[in-house]
């Protein structure tokens, strides 16, 4: 999937967006994705010795951009392939009473 797809969406999107109700996080999360790497962001500009120029433009480094937080992301994914057997299995997650708890350090 091409890292800027959800960017080019919530710009395509942003009037629908202005005026659905949302969450301050979510409205946060959006402006940064779509703003990301662009000139609202601001630019550094580097030169190399043979004097060419070259614009980057800054990351907004939200967790939920694919742009900043994808690799870290793809990171953590094969961490987690790691840890799993090497077999067919399945992941189950249960709650038990804190009064239990002692014991799981005897597992």
């Amino acid at each position: 999937m091409h890292n800027r797809v959800l960017q080019n969406i919530f710009s395509a999107y942003s009037g629908y967006l202005s005026k659905t109700a949302q969450p301050l996080k979510n409205l946060k999360a959006i402006s940064s994705i779509q703003e990301c790497r662009t000139k609202s962001m601001g630019s550094s500009y580097y030169r190399c010795k043979h004097n060419h120029v070259t614009e980057q433009h800054h990351s907004c480094r939200h967790r939920s951009c694919p742009l900043c937080s994808g690799r870290k992301q793809l990171q953590w994914v094969d961490q987690q392939r790691r840890k799993l057997f090497d077999t067919e299995h399945f992941h189950v997650v249960f709650t038990i009473p804190h009064e239990y708890l002692p014991l799981w350090q005897y597992k």
